[in-house]
């Protein structure tokens, strides 16, 4: 209050910074997916609960579990512990017999939160034998998406782990589906690879030696360099410090293998909503990787899911998507906005880090000279590199040990699934909605089984140019927390059908409220990337929560011992080696 009295007097001298600077421990961003796919699907999914629980308590008799979802917030705090959250530290905080650790807490969390959805979607919608469907986005949706059964009046194909369909789902609303009979689900045939293979939004050409795309066209016009969807393993040609660290950039880092140097098998099915193309071969000194493809037929986002086995020590793995023509900008997800930057040449006004080994949250986009763009999308793969026009993401970063501890979660050994996706599009960026695409990548449908038939009910929608990330209760109010997220200063729309008395613009703690008028309808200006958090207050209270004063109840009871053990001990730990 202080500062902001100063600055609208015109007395505050405070130095601004407008820049970026890179980070040098950048292996934090590139290794340990599983840690980072885990927190990235438990937070998506308890952000979808508390939605979900907020409509079901106000429009019905659920009462809003209050303490599960705080609890559940605060194991998350927990997980979002630095070397935690960057997969590097020793493996028993990871993972362990008597210890409490992160396993344990993303457990819960998943436990919790689908215990807490279910019973939303229960109080929501009747009893039945179909499968009922609550939308978190805050915009109608009709991705494709894999449920565990076929849906009545809904297209539907069957793939590994369920049925693939694209059901429209309105503004944060639930929808009851029927049974849906024997046929609804077609199988996908198996045929020879496509010389082309055609959507509603490109054209892609697989290479029938390597299964690399060797070509995407969107309206007729290239987008690719080179051969993409390369996996290629590299090592750095000197290392300073733990690999668990540092990462030299690419330039300085030795070419090991390509899955381009290898025959592959090649394997399509095509179905009435996708073709999915399998490919799999040797990698990396006898050991096999697998990528599978999946192009939509009415949906512009291609689906990588890559699976690399027994990594070596000391390897790093990436795929690589050489991109046609110069790439001017370079947007990246950060929590609830994205950097901007230029590349290709300096632009003053773009203050964005681009340069080396960058972290993105969801998403990363190329702004190409002639016009168009690429997006990678990821579910928790979250480290990239631009080098040239070729953005790389980072699968892995294979360390067995960290400062000398053994990290089964840091090691290449065994099996790993990554999962990424690309967006090719001409036009603007403004126009081409990737945050949306990524929030609906990474944020599917809540899906609850024995539900039945009910029309869709919207309990909140809004312009086009907001993502709502929060829609829970507190106190006596409903709050909702969006950010702009175009880049570009507008008006923001909020309508809420949801019961409440009155509407205020607060700050980050739901203080300093200004009063809303309308309803239940607002408008409002918004600056570009504006995080704006609305208060609405309803009749009654949600249930109080209490502080945690012990972990008992969210422990395995075999690791009580050990947790009760730790009454000193804190910091970071001596080194392994």
């Amino acid at each position: 209050d202080e500062l902001q009295s100063m600055e609208r007097a015109g007395t505050l001298k405070a130095p601004t910074l407008r820049g970026g600077t890179e980070y040098d421990f950048n292996s934090f961003w590139i290794e340990s997916p599983r840690v980072k796919s885990s927190y990235r699907r438990c937070e998506h999914h308890l952000q979808a609960t508390e939605a979900l629980a907020t409509a079901a308590s106000l429009t019905g008799k659920h009462v809003y579990p209050a303490q599960e979802l705080y609890n559940a917030w605060t194991l998350l705090f927990l997980n979002m512990d630095r070397n935690t959250l960057w997969g590097s530290a020793g493996g028993m905080v990871f993972e362990h017999e008597t210890s409490w650790d992160v396993k344990d807490r993303f457990e819960w969390v998943a436990k919790h939160t689908g215990t807490a959805a279910e019973a939303g979607c229960a109080s929501l919608l009747p009893a039945g034998d179909g499968l009922g469907l609550f939308n978190p986005l805050n915009w109608e949706r009709h991705d494709p998406v894999v449920l565990p059964r076929a849906v009545a009046g809904v297209a539907g194909q069957v793939v590994e782990g369920g049925v693939l369909c694209s059901p429209a789902l309105a503004s944060v609303s639930v929808t009851g589906f029927g049974k849906a009979t024997a046929s609804a689900a077609a199988a996908a045939r198996e045929v020879g690879l496509p010389g082309v293979i055609k959507t509603k939004y490109y054209e892609v050409k697989i290479d029938p030696a390597t299964g690399a795309i060797v070509s995407a066209k969107v309206h007729g016009n290239e987008m690719l360099a080179g051969p993409a969807n390369v996996l290629v393993a590299e090592k750095p040609k000197s290392q300073h410090g733990d690999p668990g660290d540092f990462m030299l950039p690419r330039p300085e880092r030795e070419r090991l293998d390509s899955s381009n140097k290898h025959a592959q098998k090649i394997r399509v099915k095509e179905g009435p909503l996708a073709t999915v193309v399998e490919v799999e071969g040797e990698f990396l000194g006898g050991g096999t990787a697998k990528r599978t493809m999946v192009f939509h037929k009415e949906y512009p986002r291609i689906d990588f899911s890559t699976e690399l086995n027994d990594l070596p020590n000391l390897t790093v793995t990436v795929a690589e998507f050489p991109l046609a023509g110069e790439v001017t900008e370079v947007r990246r997800g950060i929590p609830y906005g994205f950097s901007h930057g230029a590349w290709a040449k300096p632009n003053a006004d773009l203050h964005g880090w681009t340069k080396g080994i960058v972290p993105a949250v969801r998403w990363s986009h190329y702004a190409l000279s002639g016009g168009g763009g690429a997006a990678l999308l990821d579910r928790g793969v979250t480290g990239r590199e631009l080098n040239g026009s070729t953005p790389i993401l980072f699968l892995y970063n294979a360390t067995d040990k960290y400062y000398g501890y053994p990290n089964e979660w840091l090691s290449g050994k065994g099996r790993h699934v990554l999962e990424y996706a690309l967006v090719l599009h001409d036009g603007d960026w403004k126009d081409a909605r990737i945050p949306q695409l990524a929030w609906e990548y990474n944020c599917p449908p809540v899906a609850a089984g024995n539900r039945g038939a009910q029309a869709a009910k919207s309990f909140l929608s809004t312009s086009d140019n907001v993502i709502v990330e929060t829609m829970r209760r507190v106190d006596g109010d409903i709050e909702v927390r969006l950010v702009e997220c175009k880049g570009y200063a507008g008006t923001a729309e909020v309508t809420l059908s949801l019961p409440h008395q009155a509407a205020a613009m607060t700050d980050l703690n739901g203080v300093h409220g200004k009063p809303m008028t309308g309803g239940p309808k607002y408008s409002f200006p918004v600056r570009a990337q504006q995080i704006v958090t609305l208060r609405f207050r309803t009749e009654g209270p949600a249930v109080e929560t209490k502080l945690i004063t012990q972990w008992d109840e969210m422990v395995p009871a075999a690791k009580l011992p050990m947790l009760r053990a730790y009454s000193k001990e804190k910091g970071h730990p001596p080194k392994g080696n």
